[in-house]
């Protein structure tokens, strides 16, 4: 059996501005896309950020031409020991998310799983993160609109580590590590085991790469900050503030010596490795970025 029709859901935080690219490059391509944050706006970690700019998302696709009346906006209170929705109370419960630990990993599971109930039914439901840009998205969804409901869809990264000059520093696709994907589709609403991991599920891999600007994203040191030590990536604060001062160090003549790529993992532990691409090569495969262009038209809340 198939679906012919796909909900989109994006998650947004602090770095919401990121996002504004990844939904007007999705959005005409699916049937609902619904923009979740928590309604009293902190993170996964419990710290706060500013309420997202709804009126520059919008400005933002109208001015690429993008219809947004199939754009819904929801927010619960996610952070809160208190859930008064009752299908929220209910996936609160779970017992195989219950005993999540850390805890920051137990709220992203919650509202992740909220979320899907959020979606059109009978419909292939995607969980993309702000930071994440599908290749070719139409081509993605025709695909997408043709694989068994009973499946699992997969997606590679393709991980921007760095902007530099001409260009960026990437993590070369053959030395990624392990878990260097996202799980981005299911139609089994509720059934996020851990993050975006369905419990269930015949794992099927995308054709397309997502690209990933998971270190590499606009605002340098302190956006990447915000992102290390807000969402829990880190064992510490002074981890994370140790491999901030490798990566300021880094740059477009010395990346071939950087051997602490993967900020999870201890210096040299990973065999990952970089390469950089030019911005011409960045923006055949998956469109220009004008992020800076709508940041100063129209200027979002910032803390």
């Amino acid at each position: 059996m198939t679906y012919d029709k796909i909900t989109a859901i994006f998650h947004l935080a602090y770095d919401w501005k990121i996002a504004l690219n990844a939904i007007r490059r999705l959005a005409p391509h699916v049937d609902k896309v619904l923009l979740v944050f928590d309604q009293d706006c902190k993170t996964w970690t419990l710290r706060d950020y500013a309420k997202p700019d709804f009126g520059v998302v919008y400005a933002h696709l109208a001015y690429h031409g993008v219809k947004y009346n199939h754009i819904d906006i929801l927010q619960q209170p996610f952070s809160s020991a208190l859930y008064t929705d009752p299908a929220m109370l209910r996936y609160s419960r779970l017992p195989h998310i219950l005993g999540l630990k850390p805890p920051s990993l137990y709220r992203e599971t919650l509202q992740r799983n909220w979320s899907t109930l959020q979606a059109e039914p009978e419909s292939w439901i995607m969980q993309i993160d702000g930071d994440e840009w599908m290749e070719r998205p139409s081509a993605f969804c025709q695909w997408l609109r043709q694989q068994d409901t009973e499946s699992v869809i997969y997606a590679r990264w393709l991980n921007v580590w760095k902007r530099v000059k001409g260009g960026f520093l990437i993590v070369d696709p053959d030395t990624l590590a392990d878990g260097s994907f996202a799980r981005l589709a299911t139609t089994r609403p509720g059934d996020l085991s851990v993050s975006r991991a369905p419990a269930r599920g015949d794992v099927v891999w995308a054709p397309q790469r997502l690209l990933h600007w998971t270190l590499g994203g606009r605002g340098g040191r302190v956006a990447l900050e915000q992102k290390l030590k807000g969402w829990g990536y880190m064992p510490s604060d002074e981890a994370a503030d140790a491999f901030l001062d490798v990566w300021d160090q880094t740059n477009e003549t010395n990346y071939q010596d950087q051997r602490w790529v993967n900020p999870t993992r201890a210096p040299g532990y990973s065999n990952e490795r970089l390469m950089f691409i030019t911005q011409e090569e960045l923006n055949r495969r998956y469109g220009p970025d004008d992020y800076e262009r709508f940041s100063e038209e129209w200027p979002p809340t910032t803390t």
